[in-house]
């Protein structure tokens, strides 16, 4: 493996935990699209609990 500077691995990190929190989000706002006449917090939790 050829070795990488410490700010090339800080820097994949940082782009890595973006990609994750894009697609927290987008999950969230799928579930809160598609049951929209119900309280937004329980959907919230209902799909947390189930996601995870």
């Amino acid at each position: 493996m050829p070795q990488l500077s410490p700010m090339k691995w800080y820097s994949l990190y940082f782009f890595t935990l973006i990609l994750i929190f894009l697609l927290m989000v987008k999950i969230n706002f799928f579930f809160l699209n598609e049951k929209p006449f119900k309280k937004k917090k329980k959907i919230n939790f209902n799909s947390l609990k189930w996601k995870f």
